[in-house]
């Protein structure tokens, strides 16, 4: 997901000391300031870290996944509440080492 920040701020407007002097553009003008020349002209960036577009891109794909299939969700209840339902540990923890190996090799 690329995200675009199109808010330009001058040296003017920036309070990097924390002391609440940061003003806009319509300040710095009353003030006697002007924009620094070219600000308006260059792009904000954001790069994202390799593990945040993974992050990303599992939120995508859990985006595109069908909502949940009740019926099997019922059966599952069913199952359960009637002693049947068998839990299998091996596949579980299979799942679970595939998931961690795709979180930390991609």
């Amino acid at each position: 997901m690329a995200m675009e920040i199109n808010n330009h701020l001058t040296p003017a407007q920036v309070d990097l000391k924390g002391t609440g002097s940061a003003r806009t553009d319509n300040e710095a003008a009353e003030r006697g300031g002007a924009p620094a020349a070219g600000a308006r002209d260059q792009d904000d960036r954001v790069t994202l870290t390799p593990a945040a577009q993974r992050l990303n891109e599992a939120e995508n794909r859990i985006a595109e996944t069908p909502q949940v299939d009740r019926k099997r969700v019922e059966a599952i209840k069913a199952a359960i509440a009637s002693g049947q339902y068998q839990v299998d540990s091996q596949r579980i923890a299979n799942r679970l080492i595939r998931l961690e190996r795709a979180l930390d090799h991609k």
